[in-house]
């Protein structure tokens, strides 16, 4: 029986399509494996993130807990030490620092302020300016200091807004500040607070370098131009809760890594005559960045 070329014809199209219909298929079971290993890989990744944060949170609850000792000599430094923490599922690196050694932005003179821009390394008549236009964003009135900025100046720099004379409530907020930068702003948070009651920083502990500089500089330009000297006294202690910066950067064995950075006040009880730890409250609590 022989085969007709009509016949050829139609066996060899169907083959065709087979073969077409085959790799349709093929190419459909690769793309979905490969879709399955990208979703696993990013399921795996977010679960590693996410034991790497409740590392650093675990982290910054066992800093709260160490301040909260009943024996102070026990208690770890806020002085930026770092503590190495070997934890379930991971480590974390953890640094506190007292708030009570940082400048805050709302009591300080526009001296100091300029002094800690100097000691950023800015040049002395742009710390000088940014230092007064600070001033003028937290205190009230609608007259600035000579190298101030209040409502006009902001509108003649193409600004909509004027600064709302009053303290800030994040410190985030500076960076709205005529003459502010990302770059300045970004330098000079980590010595700067809210949550402190003094117009400058105590010299009771160890001041970080740029804020023993700030306070220096400050303290020779109020000098030499006869103003007022920031207050550096040795007071022994100062007032109220004491509050720290804690930041845990935190690594899991299955490579995630984490930063918080938290501000915790530590609440004390009179018990027979003396202050103990009762507590704390978290004042700030953000994601932080990780080191390069």
């Amino acid at each position: 029986m022989s085969i007709t070329p009509t016949a050829k014809g139609a066996a060899g199209f169907a083959l065709i399509v087979v073969l077409w219909f085959l790799v349709l298929i093929s190419t459909i079971g690769i793309y979905m494996m490969a879709n399955a290993r990208s979703e696993t890989a990013l399921a795996r990744n977010t679960l590693a993130a996410a034991r790497a944060e409740a590392l650093a949170d675990g982290a910054v609850a066992q800093a709260a807990a160490s301040q909260m000792l009943s024996d102070p000599t026990k208690r770890w430094l806020l002085d930026g030490t770092p503590h190495e923490l070997n934890m379930p599922g991971g480590h974390a690196t953890l640094r506190m620092i007292d708030e009570s050694l940082k400048i805050n932005p709302n009591l300080a003179s526009d001296v100091l302020m300029s002094g800690l821009f100097q000691a950023l390394g800015l040049d002395r008549q742009h710390a000088d300016s940014l230092g007064a236009a600070i001033a003028d964003w937290v205190q009230s009135g609608d007259t600035p200091r000579p190298l101030g900025a209040k409502k006009d100046q902001y509108l003649a720099a193409g600004r909509n807004y004027g600064p709302p004379g009053q303290p800030v409530e994040s410190l985030d907020e500076l960076q709205l500040v005529l003459g502010m930068t990302p770059q300045l702003l970004a330098a000079a948070l980590p010595y700067l607070t809210i949550y402190t009651a003094q117009a400058s920083p105590g010299n009771t502990r160890a001041m970080s370098p740029v804020v023993l500089k700030a306070t220096r500089i400050a303290a020779f330009q109020a000098n030499s131009t006869g103003g007022q000297s920031p207050d550096t006294g040795q007071s022994a202690e100062p007032d109220g809760p004491i509050v720290m910066t804690v930041e845990a950067t935190a690594h899991s064995f299955d490579g995630g890594a984490f930063v918080r950075r938290a501000v915790i006040a530590i609440k004390t009880g009179n018990e027979n005559g003396a202050e103990i730890p009762r507590g704390f409250q978290v004042m700030d609590w953000r994601r932080g960045v990780l080191p390069n």
